[in-house]
């Protein structure tokens, strides 16, 4: 099972501009996935945000979609040493509570090289209104 980390989302909203987002990412020995509520212009904010990323070897971006208790997640990327290797760290929680118990949540990290992050970068920003598209961002063998 490779690491990734996929975003999709038709960008479509029924008059309020908020969008569903459905995120899911794998890594070795576990995968989630979650659908969040943002804004169209929330790809493009994340986008901007990498661009260039890791500029020093402390360098992170931090990114959220969703609420707490209303589908949720928030992307760490962090430069994880001085020859600019990068990982990632997604956390997500569930949209709605499990009976009885609860909102789910899962924390999952891989590693990811910067040129993966430059195409990740470059299909976020290629979304558009319409059919549902992705971006997917591969990581670093296991």
């Amino acid at each position: 099972m490779a690491n990734s980390l996929e975003i999709s989302s038709s960008l479509a909203h029924d008059g309020d501009e908020l969008v569903r987002f459905r995120i899911t990412t794998l890594s070795k020995d576990f995968s989630g996935s979650v659908e969040a509520w943002g804004y169209a212009d929330n790809l493009g904010e994340l986008a901007a945000k990498l661009q260039g990323f890791p500029q020093s070897d402390n360098s992170s971006v931090h990114f959220q979609f969703g609420s707490p208790q209303t589908g949720f997640c928030k992307l760490e990327f962090v430069c994880i040493d001085a020859v600019a290797h990068c990982g990632v760290w997604v956390t997500m929680e569930a949209a709605y509570p499990a009976v009885n118990q609860g909102f789910e949540k899962a924390s999952i990290f891989f590693r990811v090289e910067p040129a993966a992050i430059d195409r990740f970068s470059s299909s976020l920003r290629a979304f558009n209104s319409g059919a549902i598209q992705n971006a997917a961002l591969q990581g670093v063998a296991p």
